[in-house]
């Protein structure tokens, strides 16, 4: 416990703002090390002074009714403490973030939807997860005739095995492959065009 509060001091100082739920953490975990810490001390000397370790006259003191009361206390107070700044501050930052989150995805979403590029995304599998609205003009396939579907439906027959080959060991090797390829559409006319295709 000394280590975590070292540790939240020295960060405190080290960093101008430190992330809020790490922050709240950091605070609860050292209210309920103050807690431990506490009945550590406070029976750690009833016991002791009760097997004869330490004087008898401080199992009496602290044996009394109304001193076995205060530990209970302040369990009662260190979790009604911790229970409301989680409250006050950790779930309104959490709920904060997923605004946040939220919104940029919604933003990213907007991107995709209105880009004048035709914009795939394909799984893992080879399957079309989703695609817009500048794809489907350019290709002529209506949304639900693409996606789950794989990409080979698009191939033009003119390039061979060694090109795909190629491309996939630049995907697998550096993440990302560009450059022209030729396309079918949906009524059969081949047209070419850039490609840029990024590992996610």
């Amino acid at each position: 416990w000394i280590a975590i509060l070292s540790l939240y001091l020295h960060t405190r100082r080290s960093v101008a703002a430190i992330d809020k739920p790490v922050a709240v953490l950091l605070v609860v975990l050292i209210i309920d090390a103050f807690r431990t810490l506490f009945e550590s001390i406070y029976f750690g000397f009833y016991f002791n002074s009760q097997y004869g370790f330490l004087p008898a006259s401080i199992e009496e003191l602290l044996g009394q009714p109304h001193l076995l009361v205060i530990p209970k206390l302040i369990n009662i107070i260190a979790g009604l403490v911790v229970l409301f700044i989680l409250i006050r501050r950790w779930f309104p930052a959490m709920l904060h973030e997923r605004h946040e989150t939220v919104e940029r995805l919604g933003r990213a979403a907007q991107v995709f939807t209105h880009a004048q590029e035709g914009i795939v995304i394909v799984s893992e599998e080879g399957k079309v997860v989703d695609a817009n609205a500048s794809f489907l003009a350019l290709c002529g396939y209506d949304a639900k005739e693409v996606i789950g579907h794989g990409f080979a439906m698009h191939h033009s027959g003119r390039h061979g095995p060694a090109f795909y080959q190629s491309m996939w060991l630049s995907l697998e090797h550096r993440g990302t492959w560009n450059g022209q390829v030729w396309n079918r559409r949906k009524n059969k006319e081949v047209y070419p065009c850039n490609l840029r295709i990024t590992v996610l």
